[in-house]
Formats: C-alpha cells, sequence, structure tokens
C-alpha cells in the first residue's frame, strides 16, 4: 500500500469517528471568551487590549466587546497603563480563573471519555505523533 491510499484510508477512518459532535463540543467551548482568559492565566506579564487583539487574531473592536462582557460577568478586570493612559491593561480575576479550570476539566474529560478505548502508551503514542506532525523537535513517546 502507497502513502497515498494510507492517507486516503486515515482520513476515511477519522470521518467515520464522531467530529461533528466534537467540533460543536469544542466549538462551544473554545469560541469567545475561553481562549482570552486562559491567555490571561498562562501570561507572566501585563497584557494590553492590543495584545490580545493580536495573539488571539481577533478585531480591536471585538476585543472591546468580548471584554465589556467579561468585565460585566467579573471575570477581567481593566485598568489604564500607568505609562500610557491611552492602553487598556486587563487583568484575569480569581473568577474567571475558576472559569478557565473548570472548563479545562470539561475538556479533557470530554476527550477522556473518546479516549477510553486506547491505553495510556496508545495515548502517549498517539500525543508523539502529533507534535511530530506539528515539526515538533522535543517530541518524544513519554
Amino acid at each position: 500500500m502507497n502513502r497515498f491510499q494510507i492517507t486516503q484510508e486515515i482520513i476515511e477512518e477519522l470521518c467515520k469517528l464522531e467530529t461533528k459532535k466534537c467540533i460543536d463540543f469544542l466549538d462551544d467551548k473554545i469560541r469567545g471568551s475561553y481562549p482570552l482568559l486562559k491567555y490571561l492565566c498562562e501570561s507572566k506579564e501585563e497584557v494590553s487590549a492590543g495584545d490580545l487583539s493580536k495573539v488571539l487574531n481577533v478585531s480591536t473592536a471585538r476585543i472591546a466587546v468580548m471584554l465589556c462582557n467579561l468585565e460585566f460577568k467579573k471575570l477581567v478586570i481593566k485598568k489604564k497603563s500607568e505609562e500610557d493612559a491611552r492602553i487598556t491593561i486587563v487583568c484575569i480575576t480569581d473568577k474567571g480563573k475558576e472559569f478557565v479550570e473548570k472548563t479545562n476539566e470539561e475538556i479533557v474529560n470530554y476527550f477522556l471519555k473518546g479516549f477510553e478505548k486506547l491505553e495510556d502508551e496508545e495515548l502517549c503514542e498517539i500525543k508523539f505523533l502529533i507534535k511530530k506532525l506539528q515539526g515538533g523537535k522535543d517530541a518524544k513517546i513519554s
């Protein structure tokens, strides 16, 4: 069997998975505020609204709307930069951090359920292969 046929069969097998259900689940969880809050959680330094726009590849107008909604829900706090009053600094609140933690847990549990048929070694191999496909030099089976 040649690489073309193998690739074709891989695609066919992937299509048999419940991809629509998976995509809908992820779309619901990852679309919108979750990536923004996750980025704020992981950031070690101050983050401006402009930074969020660049990192998330979203317009500054959309970021402004998202931040207003998140501030209303008490998930973030906005403040003006001390160096430049034109810059808005965004900080995640404890409630925002709890939201990220809860959403992370929901996502992992969703996939854990789907991975029930796989052994731990097989999961590690999948992770290795995905990292290798991404060009990861640090890809190793753990």
